[in-house]
């Protein structure tokens, strides 16, 4: 059952991880809980090019996640009082003046990825994959 709750946004970070995979994490707040929403790879491998580059998936998740907090630039998102839907004890998404899910909005964009597997290397994760799940990875 997803419970909803009152939080704020206390930092961001979007820029590239220590994996080398460009994403953003959201740290919110909410009593007595400071949690992480985001995690997500917004860009993927280009073998051709021998390097990862950014996706319309990446770029389209910064656009809908602004837009659904009510904001034009990431830097106004600190501070913002935002409701957090909570689902067994994990952010899985965020409103404020319209709900912002993550992983609905990474199932829009899983046609173009429905072939690929579960990555073994920071080198194969794909758009929309949730990194956390390679913390553990080189």
């Amino acid at each position: 059952m997803v419970e909803i709750k009152d939080g704020e946004i206390k930092d961001t970070q979007l820029g590239v991880c220590d994996h080398g995979i460009f994403t953003f994490m959201i740290t919110v707040y909410y009593s007595p809980y400071h949690q992480g929403f985001g995690g997500y790879a917004m860009d993927r491998r280009e073998k051709d090019m021998g390097r990862r580059i950014g996706t319309a998936y990446g770029l389209d998740s910064v656009m809908q996640l602004l837009k659904a907090m009510g904001v034009r630039y990431w830097e106004e998102l600190p501070g913002l009082k935002i409701k957090c839907h909570i689902d067994r004890g994990r952010i899985i998404a965020i409103e404020k003046e319209s709900v912002f899910n993550l992983e609905e909005h990474a199932k829009m964009f899983s046609e173009e990825n429905a072939e690929l597997k579960p990555a073994q290397s920071s080198d194969n994760i794909q758009p929309g994959d949730n990194i956390s799940r390679f913390a553990d990875l080189e």
